[in-house]
């Protein structure tokens, strides 16, 4: 295991190449930090210029699409980031989908500071194809913005088997503090096929963004009428009515 580690490294070295400043710097500090060399940091220091430069960017590209070190991918991330070219969107969402949590992490704050149009459009590709903890973290980053765009896809989170993901995304359509979200709230309290606890969380959601806009109370009453005939929820009933009484 550790020599194909190794191997890999060197391969990776290889691609990108020895021969310019950007070249050599970025090579070195691949190497550090594959092999969890404490110098790694004083090499980034010293190199931080051209570490940053738009000649590193495609080396920066290659590491993170190639290697098979977290902790390169990890680097190679933030400093795609700091670099701040567009170009590396395509490579830093694919890390934010399919990455360990470190790499997500970079990727996303990688992503914000490429532009924000563009980190919300990656969020809201990871919410639909990304692994767990890709759409759960963006679920976060996505309500922190206030994302309006994202309510659709959210809402389709939210009906997930998962029980933390439809409660993370619940919570987000709330958090993100417009009526926008009162229908697909709604819906999902309405919808029997959702699980229980979503189905009440959606109503203490709806119940949130109370006075936000006519929007929340319109909504609230649609739940009321139309889950009024469904059997054995009637808590979700009395939930519902107490909500909208309280709303108004």
């Amino acid at each position: 295991m550790y020599r194909r580690f190794v191997g890999a490294i060197v391969l990776l070295l290889l691609a990108v190449g020895c021969g310019s400043p950007a070249q050599r710097a970025v090579n070195e500090l691949i190497g550090q930090v594959a092999l969890d060399d404490p110098q790694a940091s004083v090499t980034y220091n010293e190199n931080r210029e051209i570490l940053e430069s738009a000649e590193a960017l495609p080396l920066w590209i290659a590491a993170l699409q190639t290697s098979a070190s977290p902790e390169v991918q990890t680097w190679a991330a933030r400093l795609l980031g700091r670099i701040g070219d567009p170009e590396a969107v395509p490579v830093l969402s694919e890390a934010l989908q399919n990455g360990q949590r470190d790499v997500q992490e970079a990727a996303a704050s990688a992503l914000m500071l490429i532009g924000e149009e563009q980190a919300e459009e990656a969020f809201i590709a990871a919410i639909k194809d990304g692994n767990r903890d890709a759409k759960i973290h963006c679920l976060i980053q996505l309500e922190s913005m206030g994302s309006l765009n994202a309510i659709p896809a959210i809402a389709e989170a939210a009906k997930a088997d998962d029980a933390l993901l439809a409660s993370s995304a619940v919570t987000a359509l709330a958090g993100i503090g417009s009526p926008a979200a009162a229908a697909p709230l709604a819906d999902l309290a309405i919808d029997w096929t959702v699980a229980p606890d979503v189905r009440q969380a959606a109503v203490l959601a709806l119940g949130r963004l109370a006075g936000t806009g006519p929007e929340v109370a319109e909504n609230l009453q649609r739940v009321v009428t139309e889950i009024e005939g469904q059997e054995g929820i009637e808590e979700l009933q009395a939930l519902a009515q107490q909500t909208l009484e309280a709303s108004q």
